[in-house]
């Protein structure tokens, strides 16, 4: 089932973007704005007091079992793991650590879609027995909450054979943990965290798997000049931190076109979009663009059929929920919405993915399984490629910065300096149709062909 637990293929999209206003102050998503889910074969999640932990063959730790533990090995210092074995010793076990909210509300479905995604990864990375090396995840749960974040990271921050991190999933526990997980050389790797100023922090492990606001924007300039042919755009925001960061990258792209655009904003809450909607008609605009949240977006909307304005209407991922459309009633129709996640369930490139997922199980993929799974992939990759080296987690940060990884959907690449997004394909459109909204496609792909 999709996100926002309902049969709509487009639900994929509610619980990533409406986060938004919560991640800004770090406090829990709202649930009812993120409705956005197996047992797995490698491990069981645990709550932040605790931490649960499968290998990737199936056998539990003594983490998970409280069964006495093997007799500790030779002291690690907080950058280090195990060193690499003998040709003829045992393999040695990297663990694989995953922060995201795994309880709490809503936001705990999206963190097991990534727990599952990564779960995938690891196993068959195990089966094809090709590894010189065991591996085990081991989650942290932060509730999707700035303030949980910390405790959630000293989990795995205490843990030293934990050389990566998938996570923090959202920008309210990456802001608050980046610092720490500096500190200790311990690569993370968001593949939902979107909040801009992440990336100028000098978090110096932090790694963004998707793109930020401000090339989100960039993307829905793409867009426009591209696939929907615009040639006069109207930017209406609400001027938030969120909205500043998107219409940055969006009227830089724009202006790069040539694209003729003018901005208005009406702060959160604005109930009366008329004068705003009757601006956008008079000034002979062929699209606009919404950058706000779905309650404000569904008013603007109506007010432009009233104003009679019959152009492309084009939202920003936090209009991409299922709220959005039900209030903004017929005149949602025909939205395009850009959303920094794929739909795993209906694109194509995703299918043998999606079988595989389906089959382990039983479930068709939610939103971030598909990322999880990637991520995974990519970190695993990173270990492989130190070779004979030992892995530590200096060693490894340093492979997974200079990663170039091509993914199912997309190109990972990360900036040398600061961690930034800098791969390619990682924005996707979908469209309200028959009041639903429905995955099109990457917007590279649209905007290419």
């Amino acid at each position: 089932m999709h996100p926002l637990q309902s049969d709509d293929p487009a639900a994929v999209t509610g619980r990533h973007l409406s986060a938004r206003r919560d991640e800004a102050s770090g406090t829990a998503p709202d649930p009812a704005r993120r409705r956005l889910i197996i047992g797995g074969a490698l491990l069981s999640a645990a709550a932040i007091g605790g931490v649960a932990a499968c290998s990737s063959d199936g056998t539990k730790s003594a983490a998970a079992t409280g069964s006495a533990p093997p007799p500790a090995p030779p002291a690690a210092g907080p950058s280090e793991a195990p060193a690499a074995p003998t040709p003829t010793g045992p393999k040695p076990r990297y663990r694989i650590g995953l922060q995201a909210p795994l309880s709490g509300g809503g936001a705990a479905e999206m963190g097991a879609n990534l727990q599952t995604g990564v779960e995938l990864a690891l196993k068959q990375a195990e089966s094809t027995g090709k590894l010189t090396f065991r591996l085990e995840l081991v989650v942290a749960d932060d509730e999707g909450q700035g303030p949980k974040g910390p405790a959630a990271a000293k989990v795995l921050l205490d843990d030293s054979e934990v050389v990566a991190v998938v996570g923090p999933l959202f920008s309210g526990p990456a802001m608050t943990t980046g610092e720490a997980y500096g500190a200790a050389g311990l690569a993370t790797v968001t593949p939902g965290a979107t909040k801009h100023t992440l990336g100028t922090r000098g978090f110096t492990a932090f790694h963004r798997a998707l793109p930020g606001d401000r090339a989100e924007g960039t993307e829905m300039a793409a867009l426009l000049g591209g696939k929907l042919k615009a040639t006069n755009v109207v930017v209406v925001d609400n001027k938030t931190e969120y909205a500043d960061s998107i219409v940055e990258g969006l009227l830089e792209g724009l202006t790069s076109r040539g694209i003729s655009h003018s901005r208005k904003t009406a702060p959160p809450g604005t109930r009366d979009f008329a004068a705003i909607a009757t601006a956008v008609a008079k000034a002979g605009a062929d699209a606009v663009v919404c950058v706000g949240y779905g309650p404000e977006a569904a008013l603007l909307s109506k007010a432009l059929d009233s104003a009679g304005f019959t152009g492309t209407r084009l939202g920003a991922d936090a209009m991409a929920e299922k709220g959005f459309v039900s209030s903004a009633g017929s005149s949602a129709e025909n939205w395009w919405l850009t959303v920094p996640v794929a739909d795993a369930a209906a694109e194509p490139a995703l299918a043998a993915f999606a079988a595989d997922y389906e089959r382990v199980f039983q479930k068709k993929p939610g939103i971030y399984a598909a990322e999880g799974f990637d991520i995974a992939n990519l970190l695993i990759e990173a270990v492989k490629s130190l070779g004979n080296q030992p892995v530590t987690r200096a060693a490894v940060l340093g492979a997974v910065r200079s990663s170039r990884y091509q993914g199912l959907v997309k190109s990972y690449a990360f900036d040398r300096s600061t961690g930034e997004w800098a791969g390619t394909g990682g924005t996707f459109a979908y469209q309200v149709k028959s009041a639903k909204i429905q995955y099109v496609g990457s917007v590279a792909k649209l905007v290419a062909g």
